[in-house]
């Protein structure tokens, strides 16, 4: 029977030093947990600014377009200028 209360009594002391830590795993785990919230709204809000920018930029070279088709196409001379070109 002693041979059998050592390991038992082993497993015992085990149980309860992992016991013993679970308050100090617990604030761990809610110090993790308050940095993946933290992370998580830092992303968010980085996401939402690069949509913004990239919609900005969209909308800005859209514009950039419509005021290129707006302008009108140059006059182009027929031929050179100048009395060096002039046929005689």
């Amino acid at each position: 029977m002693t041979g059998q209360l050592k390991p038992a009594t082993q497993q015992l002391q085990d149980y309860q030093k992992l016991a013993s830590r679970t308050p100090g795993i617990e604030g761990e785990y809610d110090q993790m947990q308050q940095q993946l919230i933290e992370l998580t709204n830092r992303r968010n809000d980085l996401a939402q600014r690069e949509m913004t920018a990239v919609l900005g930029h969209d909308a800005e070279t859209e514009l950039e377009g419509e005021r290129f088709l707006l302008i009108e196409p140059l006059d182009l001379p027929i031929g050179p200028a100048g009395s060096c070109w002039a046929s005689s």
